[in-house]
């Protein structure tokens, strides 16, 4: 499959009419058929690409997700960003998240789905067990490349689509515009308590599960562990500056 973090690029042309969706509900439901294999912490997952995970199950785990981005790791991470990056998103620190689901909900949970299917149909192409790599012998066939054992065309097109994703989600946010409002100086420490608490949490979880140690478990293992550390840090990040 495509790397998570690559498939928001897929809904960036509805930008533009974003008055009509939630950006968060699009973004986040992108990603959200692959949440079940990060909350497994394994390569595993039953229900994520599924009509039952698309019409519930991701919309139930990207919901949890937006809120916790909003309510607790929004702010702090872009308060913790280099200023070139903070000009361009410092404008969404005092978007009032729970407002705009309050009165948008159905518009979030719609756009939630779309992010959400839009993610299966990427992966149609690019899995093995894919419709459309199901259907086609071209993205079947193998192709020999130098030094490297033949490898499939939907692999080649898992991979690729994954890097060109993210370099289209780069250049989108360096074609953000930048705002005049003040940034302020990053305290590296959140960065360090970010990466301490996440190799807490990965090594914890390998401890109990050698087999993560297996490169797709590894991986998810990794991001799921920065999530949680980002959440924890950023929790904490907040409370420290109420008390100061």
């Amino acid at each position: 499959m495509p790397f998570t973090l690559s498939h928001p690029a897929i809904i960036l042309p509805l930008y533009r009419y974003s008055k009509w969706f939630s950006m968060t509900g699009l973004i986040v439901g992108s990603m959200s058929p692959d949440f079940e294999y990060y909350i497994r912490m394994k390569m595993s997952g039953i229900y994520g690409h599924t009509c039952t995970g698309i019409c519930l199950l991701n919309i139930l785990t990207g919901l949890t997700v937006a809120f916790i981005f909003h309510l607790i790791i929004r702010n702090p991470l872009i308060r913790h960003l280099p200023s070139s990056l903070q000009r361009r998103f410092n404008v969404y620190l005092t978007f009032n998240w729970t407002q705009y689901f309050c009165r948008h909900y159905l518009i979030v949970i719609f756009s939630l789905f779309l992010g959400s299917l839009s993610h299966v149909f990427w992966d149609a192409f690019t899995h093995p067990s894919g419709w459309f790599v199901s259907h086609s012998l071209w993205l079947q066939q193998e192709i020999t490349l130098p030094f490297l054992q033949p490898v499939p065309v939907y692999k080649l097109l898992q991979h690729g689509s994954s890097i060109g994703g993210l370099l289209c989600i780069a250049a989108f946010i360096l074609c953000m515009p930048q705002s005049n409002l003040p940034v302020v100086q990053i305290n590296y420490r959140y960065w360090l308590l970010i990466a301490v608490n996440a190799l807490l949490i990965a090594g914890i979880r390998i401890s109990f599960n050698p087999d993560c140690l297996r490169s797709g478990h590894l991986i998810v293992t990794i991001i799921m562990s920065l999530f949680i550390s980002t959440t924890i840090t950023s929790l904490y990040t907040q409370y420290a500056k109420r008390h100061i």
